[in-house]
């Protein structure tokens, strides 16, 4: 049975909450005793902090960017789909009408079989690898209703190509299941740092404080 959504959050955030409070708990209890042997490792500790504080931010960095992707590209790929699928209805609609008085006369024949060339010329392939669509352009000289049809589509073939290139970016090289598994490192790494420099900070008070008083004591018995 899979999991919803909800749960999955709150299983993760449950996750994240327990390993905050264990290794912040922990640095503050080991900081507070203040023990001056201890210098060494809470300066080990601070530094790999700040290098796990940089993992963190690479890894977030890393998720902004797909992010950004989704936001930016989604919706030109959005529109893309959109405009294409507005176009096919327009070009099968002119299609219908053209090609039911195709029998009439031999410009009429030719006339159809433009708009079916046009029509049959504007496939899914090219919405599918994000490839433009060329002008659309016949060597004989087409019947004004065409010229009208033709000038149409290569109007709104235009806006589809230009939005392609923002459209193709929307795909990452992460996808949605390893953007969340870089999340949860993330989040994992971000508070272990976080302890870490917590943990260092308090260490670094209690032996100023401990200095301070040594050092009030020592002039007071003067």
């Amino acid at each position: 049975m899979p999991i919803s959504p909800a749960v999955f959050i709150l299983t993760v955030c449950g996750i994240i909450a327990i390993v905050a409070g264990g290794t912040i708990g922990w640095a503050v209890s080991e900081a507070r005793k203040g023990n001056p042997e201890h210098l060494v490792f809470w300066r080990s500790v601070k530094l790999v902090s700040a290098i796990l504080g940089i993992i963190g931010l690479v890894i977030l960095a890393v998720n902004i960017e797909k992010t950004v992707r989704d936001t930016v590209g989604g919706k030109a790929r959005e529109y893309v789909f959109r405009e294409f699928f507005d176009l096919k209805l327009y070009t099968a609609k002119h299609v219908s009408i053209v090609c039911s008085r195709e029998n009439d006369s031999t410009e009429a024949k030719y006339e159809c079989g433009d708009a079916r060339n046009i029509d049959n010329a504007l496939t899914s392939l090219n919405i599918r690898d994000f490839t433009p669509y060329g002008p659309f352009n016949w060597p004989r000289l087409p019947s004004q209703d065409t010229k009208k049809f033709m000038d149409e589509v290569n109007r709104r073939v235009s806006f589809i190509n230009g939005a392609m290139p923002t459209a193709a970016t929307a795909d990452s090289f992460l996808s949605d299941e390893q953007r969340i598994n870089f999340l949860f490192v993330a989040a994992l790494v971000v508070v272990l740092a976080l302890a870490g420099s917590i943990g260092e900070s308090l260490y670094q008070l209690v032996i100023a404080i401990a200095q301070q008083h040594k050092s009030e004591a020592s002039h007071g018995q003067r």
